[in-house]
């Protein structure tokens, strides 16, 4: 994770298949946005808005994956995400960015 000092503001989904929906629904997300469910939370990695959308995926405390979903289709995406919510990745360490993102808009969202 290239921005591990952001704060995060996570969005609960109900499914794998709600994350991709979100995802995808628009073609950029605040830098402050991430997403969780399925035991995989994916934080926005992005060096700004209108760039590619960069996510690292985590389960739990470990980063098990790095994905550029600019680059990739609904359905790739969504088969990337069932293989990792089943157990698969790489770990590539401990350290889970911050959650804290708070009420007020941070720099990221204003």
């Amino acid at each position: 994770m290239i921005h591990n000092r952001r704060v995060y503001q996570v969005s609960t989904c109900v499914s794998i298949e709600a994350i991709v929906e979100e995802m995808t629904r628009a073609s950029t997300w605040t830098l402050c946005s991430a997403f969780d469910a399925e035991g995989l939370t994916l934080f926005n990695d992005a060096f700004s808005e209108d760039g590619a959308q960069e996510y690292a995926v985590f389960r739990g405390e470990e980063q098990i994956e790095s994905l550029t979903v600019s680059w990739m289709t609904k359905e790739r995406l969504l088969e990337l995400l069932r293989g990792l919510a089943g157990g698969g990745g790489v770990s590539y360490g401990t350290g889970r960015p911050s959650t804290d993102h708070g009420r007020e808009p941070c720099r990221f969202c204003r």
